[in-house]
């Protein structure tokens, strides 16, 4: 093909590819052979890092790798054996870039890629599911991919990365395979901190922890371990390790507005905003008042904060993914229970013959998510061979009232309320009145050991 090699990846698709050579163009005053790649049909030139065969996007200096956007191509769709690997498996390692850029090997032409990476992914991402999911080509490969996960730009009506989560959520075949890698790549830049640690060696199934609030001065790990008590004694234990600075912000504002007057403030600022919402008809919103309303809503803690939890959850579901051979038990308080029923819902869209590894049973402690419609349990209940227990307190004043205020006072969390069941679900959800012992939204931890004794 007169440049890269016959299975070179494309940094467009992110698939090893034949390419044809189509014409020399001109780039930031380099002239530089084109060639198109049959996988994705867009146009693709030789990566510029020595020694490298792959196939950097036309606008590119490098490939995926070499640019520091992927760690590697083949690690994309890597398996693991402890959820520890997840994070160094697919993060991004820009030290060739940087020493090339020293180097001087791109010269004038480093204007082309010194721009935010998730900037430069977006087309890339686009191309690659409009590619693998959709079964496109070419431009319209680009488009339809970018309309799918809502990663397009406000200027044309997209929602930038909060759409993102649909197309894993979608698409279960996406788990533990490159566009899953992919995207969940692009996720590690976006959810701080994102980390997980083995607090306990042990059997199988091993439990994940996830926290919701964080105050300083506190020792989670201590809290998990003596909590969990004797019914997982035996177990291993992984501490899900996300968005530590927003989590304790977020615990800050709760004590500013702790108070009866705090707490109708808060309350008054989340009708203001799902007034402003209303106004412009959220359904048909254009790009200015769209903007308008994700800055009001980015404004509120809570809401960033789940908005964050989501992601987070998507994460955990990719790493249990590409753990081969494994077993589980989720355990999330507050917002870390809103993680976990993320990382179900994804993980109940992929078929049971195609999962490497398993989720047993899951627990939600003062879960900050909504009780919603008994058929939405359905998927998360797919992802479980046990139960989902729901502890929730009638006396939990933040979720009552701080989270129904930041869901714009349409919704009722799962933390004071059981979950409606249906034919499919009732066997496996099971809710658990702890408002005897609950009595405010942090008390969960000292009492969990009794709390968990209940399932």
């Amino acid at each position: 093909m007169g440049g890269g090699s016959p299975d070179a990846w494309c940094s467009w698709c992110y698939k090893q590819s034949t390419y044809k050579k189509l014409m020399e163009a001109h780039y930031a005053g380099f002239q530089r052979a084109t060639f198109l790649c049959e996988a994705c049909e867009k146009p693709t030139t030789t990566c510029r890092a020595p020694g490298c065969t792959n196939m950097a996007r036309i606008d590119w200096a490098f490939c995926a790798t070499h640019a520091g956007e992927i760690r590697s191509f083949s690690d994309l769709s890597a398996t693991i054996k402890d959820p520890c690997e997840f994070v160094e498996l697919l993060r991004r390692d820009d030290k060739n870039y940087r020493r090339l850029l020293k180097a001087g090997a791109i010269g004038a032409a480093t204007a082309l890629v010194v721009v935010p990476l998730g900037v430069l992914a977006a087309p890339a991402v686009g191309g690659a599911i409009g590619v693998t999911v959709l079964g496109l080509k070419g431009a319209a490969a680009t488009s339809a991919g970018l309309a799918y996960v809502g990663l397009g730009s406000l200027a044309t009506g997209g929602m930038g990365m909060a759409g993102g989560t649909a197309i894993i959520s979608a698409v279960g075949s996406t788990l533990g395979g490159t566009l899953g890698g992919l995207i969940a790549n692009l996720y590690l830049s976006e959810v701080h901190g994102f980390k997980i640690r083995k607090v306990r060696d042990g059997m199988d199934p091993a439990l994940i922890c996830i926290d919701g609030f964080l105050t300083e001065g506190t020792d989670k790990d201590k809290n998990w371990i003596e909590g969990l008590g004797e019914k997982y004694k035996d177990r291993a234990v992984y501490k899900v390790q996300w968005e530590a600075k927003t989590l304790r912000d977020l615990s800050m504002n709760l004590l500013v507005f702790a108070g009866k007057q705090g707490v109708r403030r808060a309350v008054m600022r989340g009708a203001k905003i799902a007034g402003k919402i209303a106004a412009k008809k959220i359904g048909f919103l254009g790009p200015v008042n769209a903007a308008l309303v994700i800055a009001d809503l980015a404004r509120f803690p809570w809401w960033v904060a789940m908005y964050k939890a989501g992601k987070t959850g998507i994460l955990i579901a990719e790493m249990i993914s590409r753990c081969e051979n494994r077993s589980f038990v989720l355990i999330g308080h507050s917002l870390g229970a809103r993680a976990a029923v993320s990382a179900l819902q994804v993980l109940g869209t992929k078929d049971i013959v195609d999962r490497r590894s398993r989720v047993i049973d899951v627990h939600l402690m003062g879960g900050a998510i909504d009780v919603a419609e008994a058929t939405d349990w359905e998927l998360p209940c797919a992802a479980l061979e046990g139960k989902c227990f729901n502890y929730y307190s009638s006396h939990d004043r933040i979720l009552r009232y701080m989270y129904r205020a930041a869901k714009l006072g349409r919704a009722k969390p799962i933390g004071t309320n059981p979950i409606a069941t249906n034919a499919v679900t009732e066997r496996q959800l099971i809710s658990i009145d702890c408002s005897n012992r609950i009595k405010r939204h942090s008390d969960y931890h000292k009492n969990m050991k009794q709390i968990l004794v209940a399932s």
